[in-house]
């Protein structure tokens, strides 16, 4: 080996040696195993590798391990899982094998394509390996929609006047046609319904508006998402009943005026009357 080669192998085992006896003082003792083994390597100087060699037969019973199994929605088991462990990535992916992890309170952090994560706050023991941590993922969050604006605001219809006197020999010509009266009476329940409907769809909005973050709504309110929405649709359509039902009633006023006009309009007339042995003149009002 080269003198500069020899010299630099010689200055990384020491650093090594220094770092071990350093991180295994603070308690990290995953990143203290990791520098003995650098320093108790062949080629570094003797009683350096010696006693790099005698610290990590002390740290490997000592630094403790998790084995993670998590499984989906459905229950099957995935590897496809990334783990943080103290907001530091640990791992793209899961491979069966035992994680080693420092002693001491750790937050654990598990991310799987779009379900939610899950997070475990743990207290890791020296010396214990193997301890198992079994997690299970939720299904994705459904995107809460936009609230909907109620139906078009109801228009006051102008009530009807009253009619013409019937006359005493007319009582039968004039009068308001029994459309109205259907027309008018279907309007008032529609507007009646799709405003309850409506003030209901949009008290149930702004519970999702404020429950669902960013908006995302857990599954625990698909339930009020999906009954929002049937109230919705009750509410657009009763107002469009009571606009036909307005329609109809304004069809039957037109119809019941345009018989009343014609009645009134109707010319009186006069004439004379002859026959034998009398006379006289006869009228029509």
């Amino acid at each position: 080996m080269e003198a500069g080669a020899a010299a630099g192998v010689k200055q990384a085992c020491t650093e090594s040696f220094a770092a071990t006896q350093r991180l295994r003082r603070e308690g990290k003792l995953v990143a203290a195993q990791r520098e003995a083994i650098a320093c108790a390597q062949a080629g570094c100087p003797t009683a350096i590798e010696a006693q790099c060699a005698r610290w990590l037969g002390e740290l490997r019973p000592l630094v403790p391990s998790v084995v993670i199994v998590a499984k989906d929605a459905d229950g099957n088991d995935t590897a496809d899982v990334r783990v943080l462990v103290d907001g530091e990535k640990a791992a793209d992916r899961l491979d069966g094998r035992p994680m080693l992890l420092d002693p001491g309170p750790r937050s654990l952090r598990f991310e799987h394509g779009e379900a939610p994560p899950v997070e475990r706050r743990i207290v890791v023991v020296e010396g214990q390996t193997g301890r198992l941590v079994e997690i299970t993922f939720g299904r994705p969050a459904v995107a809460a929609p936009p609230a909907r604006a109620p139906g078009p605001a109801p228009v006051a219809l102008p009530a009807p006047g009253p009619g013409p006197a019937p006359g005493p020999d007319r009582a039968s010509s004039g009068g308001v046609s029994p459309l109205a009266y259907v027309g008018f009476g279907v309007a008032a329940v529609g507007l009646v319904a799709g405003t309850v409907t409506g003030a209901i769809t949009l008290s149930n909005a702004s519970v999702l508006h404020d429950e669902c973050t960013g908006g995302i709504c857990q599954p625990e309110w698909h339930e009020d998402l999906d009954t929002s929405y049937a109230l919705a649709h009750v509410s657009t359509a009763s107002f469009a009943v009571a606009g036909a039902g307005a329609v109809l009633g304004l069809v039957g006023l037109l119809a019941g005026g345009s018989r009343t006009a014609a009645a009134e309009t109707r010319p009186a007339a006069i004439r004379p009357a002859v026959g034998w042995g009398a006379g006289g003149v006869a009228g029509q009002f």
